[in-house]
């Protein structure tokens, strides 16, 4: 038996088939070492590159060895390229071809192979032994008498020819693959600079091109400043560096720095484009849709990923209470707990009072069902505009006006109390945390209205709010509290008729980040419509300064 250089790689594909590829010396011919048992089965072309196998192989046979080294793919006769998850017909052969490579050589066996009618296989299955002819020169016939296998391939890596008794003829050290290794990584780009939720795509390239194995893992340093996928798609996260590294199978690498910048500051003041009065605007986004209700309970949806785009009516999107007579006022919905709420004043048919009911549903569109029994808040006095805020123990907490009409001396208050984790009902105290003459830029007015509560940077909570200012003129302030049921400090007007070009007045300010990340306040504007102007919804471009402090773009 002529003597074979190394074995290059074993592939099991089923119990009773054995593929194995030699890289035989060049003064070999493939013919010599086909037996003539094959020759009426097997064919191999004259340049010693293909071997023909019966057409009665299945792809799916094969299609382990082909996913795992694409160096090798599958031919029919007329050269056509078979896909390996198609089932070979029985009209033509298939052909297995190695490109450039005339020295190595891949040879089938496919079936059971037997002695004297006893099949030797399914014995030595289950200790990863394979069988399959021996190739012999000795006298173009095979050697009946000797069988080889991989005596425990995952182990040792160690083919041994043994006769039909167990006897070792012969031993080969090391199976090994005859890979090309890879010897560079590049990438198109060594630095990416990147906004938030912005991305881009890093190329590779991996020398020389007839690597045996080309695969890339790709990491970043830090996934919380920008991450990247399996295919070098890099996604700014946060402000911040990261470094981007691709990495070749045998640890070569390549890398790009990634700088994620602070976005430009939006500066435009949006107008809501809706052709009706909306007051007291809330805007939750939810999916990459804008929702907005205002007071009328009305809802309007916005598909269109901008916040300039078109606003369509959502109807019947609440289940009204039996109880309510008028004073629709303010709704708001936030997401807690997997569902949506929604907060909103009626004025009841059985007290006379106005007050915050709490309702709830699967879907922002509504439509929304009152959980609480009426109203949560005070039932003998008129309160209005709640809204929810959850603390950093998870507990919800409604902060409500309470409305001037009824309150001591008609000065409005806002007041906070923990509500129950079902949202039904208020489980704490009620605690007045400031009055409407607490801040000094309210002129002549005992009005309080629409708080929302913001946790800013430094885990302090900012509160807007709204009332008249000075001017006479609808305004939103600002308030401040380490805490929801602590002790407020006034930090003066936010936002009154002269901070934009509009030289409109307008209030009952909440805040939301749009689809881009960018922080925007909405209110209405201005405060009393009329027929040359309607009141609209206006969102604000908004940002945080170094110290925490709420500022309008510029």
């Amino acid at each position: 038996m002529k003597k074979i250089d190394k074995v290059v790689m074993i592939i099991p594909i089923t119990i009773a088939t054995l593929l194995l590829i030699y890289n035989i010396r060049d003064t070999y011919c493939v013919s010599d070492l086909i037996s003539e048992v094959n020759s009426e089965m097997v064919k191999i072309t004259s340049d010693d590159k293909y071997m023909i196998i019966p057409a009665s192989c299945s792809v799916n046979l094969l299609k382990t060895y082909i996913s795992t080294n694409k160096k090798w793919y599958i031919k029919n006769q007329n050269g056509k390229v078979i896909d390996e998850n198609q089932v070979i017909g029985t009209n033509y052969s298939i052909v297995f071809e190695k490109n450039g490579d005339t020295k190595s050589l891949i040879i089938v066996v496919i079936g059971d192979y037997t002695y004297d009618g006893e099949t030797k296989l399914d014995d030595l299955n289950e200790s990863l032994v394979y069988f399959s002819k021996i190739l012999s020169k000795k006298e173009n016939k095979i050697t009946k008498d000797l069988m080889f296998y991989v005596s425990d391939y995952n182990k040792d890596n160690k083919l041994s020819l043994v006769d039909v008794s167990g006897i070792v003829k012969q031993c080969y050290d090391t199976i090994e693959q005859n890979n090309v290794n890879v010897t560079g990584v590049s990438l198109n780009k060594t630095s990416l600079s990147l906004y938030p939720n912005e991305t881009d795509t890093l190329v590779v390239t991996v020398l020389p091109e007839n690597a045996t194995n080309k695969t890339i893992t790709w990491s970043s340093s830090d996934t919380t400043v920008a991450t990247v996928d399996s295919k070098g798609k890099v996604k700014g996260i946060k402000v911040g560096k990261a470094t981007v590294t691709a990495r070749a199978n045998n640890g070569i690498t390549a890398t790009a720095t990634v700088t994620v910048n602070e976005p430009p500051k939006k500066t435009e003041t949006i107008v809501a484009n809706i052709n009706a009065n909306v007051r007291d605007p809330f805007v939750l986004v939810d999916n990459g849709t804008y929702y907005m209700y205002s007071t009328g309970y009305h809802c309007y949806k916005n598909s269109s990923g901008s916040l300039n785009g078109a606003w369509s009516s959502v109807n019947d999107f609440v289940s009204m209470p039996s109880d309510a007579e008028t004073d629709y006022w303010a709704p708001e919905v936030h997401k807690y707990n997997n569902a949506y709420y929604m907060f909103s004043t009626y004025r009841s048919k059985t007290t006379g009072h106005r007050g915050v009911a709490i309702f709830k549903s699967n879907s922002a569109a509504g439509p929304f069902t009152m959980i609480s029994d009426g109203h949560v808040t005070p039932k003998e006095l008129d309160n209005i505009d709640g809204t929810l805020y959850v603390d950093e123990n998870n507990n919800p907490w409604i902060i409500f006006v309470g409305e001037w009409t009824t309150a001591v001396g008609n000065k409005g208050t806002i007041n906070v109390a923990r509500l129950s984790k079902d949202l039904t009902k208020i489980e704490g105290e009620i605690k007045e945390v400031f009055k409407v003459t607490s801040a000094d830029w309210i002129y002549d007015s005992n009005v309080t209205d629409g708080p929302f509560i913001y946790k800013n940077s430094k885990s302090q909570l900012l509160m807007l709010w709204s009332s008249f200012a000075s001017d006479g003129s609808y305004s939103v302030g600002i308030a401040s509290s380490p805490k929801i049921d602590g002790t407020w400090t006034q930090k003066g007007l936010f936002y009154t008729k002269s901070t934009t070009s509009r030289n409109l007045d307008g209030g009952h300010g909440m805040i939301f980040k749009d689809t881009d990340g960018t922080m925007y306040m909405a209110l209405h504007s201005p405060n009393s419509s009329s027929k040359s102007q309607l009141t609209q919804a206006i969102f604000i471009p908004i940002s945080e300064d170094a110290n925490g402090n709420l500022v309008i773009n510029k």
